[in-house]
């Protein structure tokens, strides 16, 4: 199915599980890490077709890792859908992970359904990626609703519909 995965996840029981919920989605190509810093490494020499990042990796911070993949101006992973996992299903710790580029966000424990339905969804939406003062990313808005009021915005965002071969987006 196209693009191999990566999941950045240290707990043996969760690389376990999604190892089995992805092959049974049928990704067969799957790699794994377990720190931020590998991660790091793999992200930017190799583009996947989706990345799993665990919010609280032994070295550092899942958001953190999901923020630098969307920022770094030659990432290949840029506009990669990118599912956070977390323990911590705050409303702050779900924003914060959106704010960091997280095309979904998926809370632990978490079941088959859950995490399947949560990955398809980062995989097949086809949403709009927006660059704007200190964000790049998926487009934060699940509904479209028009807007009656005056504009009072400086500077409009840019839309970016994922291309390939979109180089400085």
């Amino acid at each position: 199915m196209g693009l191999p995965i990566l999941v950045a996840e240290s707990s043996p029981y969760y690389v376990s599980l999604i190892r089995d919920w992805l092959s049974d989605a049928g990704y067969r190509e799957i790699e794994f890490c377990a720190t931020v810093e590998q991660a790091r490494a793999m992200t930017t020499e190799q583009k996947y077709g989706a990345i799993v990042i665990d919010a609280r990796l032994p070295d550092g911070s899942g958001i953190m890792l999901a923020r630098e993949i969307r920022h770094a101006p030659r990432s290949p992973n840029r506009m990669t859908p990118m599912v956070l996992l977390d323990s911590r299903s705050t409303r702050r710790r779900v924003s914060a992970a959106r704010d960091g580029g997280a095309s979904e966000c998926v809370c632990k424990p978490m079941s088959r359904k859950s995490f399947t339905a949560h990955f398809l969804k980062a995989v097949s939406d086809g949403r709009s990626y927006i660059k704007a003062r200190g964000y790049f990313g998926p487009d934060r808005r699940r509904r479209s609703s028009g807007w009656d009021g005056a504009e009072r915005r400086r500077q409009a965002a840019r839309r970016v519909r994922v291309e390939e071969g979109l180089a400085d987006a």
